[in-house]
């Protein structure tokens, strides 16, 4: 990595959130909640706190990685009674995609170049173990 790169990488902390985070309880139910602007999602968790978010970045820094098995099962449970809609099928995706390992040829090709990422910023999840990159030329890894 040269100068120019290590200058532009950014290191996101926990703090920077607009949300004070809760005190960690486990995962007890998800919903789809309307509002005025459309559907959010409401986790719940065990104490009794109500967490809304709208992607699952807003989440990932306070619950742990079973929390979120937790709730792809509760996701999984909502698509099989009934027919997503096209917000909170991209919470299903998000959390496949977090769980799901890419086969052998993909993760092949998939981190073949990773030396030549120009990486943006990075942060870290430590409940969730989940470390999300961003490029210079907007992927989201």
């Amino acid at each position: 990595m040269d100068m120019a790169d290590a200058a532009m990488i950014k290191f996101n902390s926990d703090s920077d959130s607009d949300d004070d985070p809760l005190p960690y309880a486990p995962y007890a139910g998800w919903e789809m909640v309307p509002s005025l602007l459309g559907s959010v999602h409401a986790y719940h968790d065990m104490a009794g706190h109500t967490k809304h978010f709208t992607t699952l970045r807003e989440l990932l820094y306070m619950v742990e990685k079973t929390d979120l098995q937790k709730l792809l099962g509760a996701v999984d449970k909502i698509y099989q009674k009934q027919e997503p809609n096209t917000f909170a099928l991209l919470l299903w995706g998000d959390l496949h995609v977090l769980f799901q390992s890419l086969d052998d040829e993909d993760a092949l090709d998939f981190w073949r170049n990773q030396d030549s990422w120009r990486i943006r910023s990075w942060r870290l999840y430590p409940r969730t173990q989940v470390h999300v990159l961003e490029t210079v030329d907007g992927r989201i890894i």
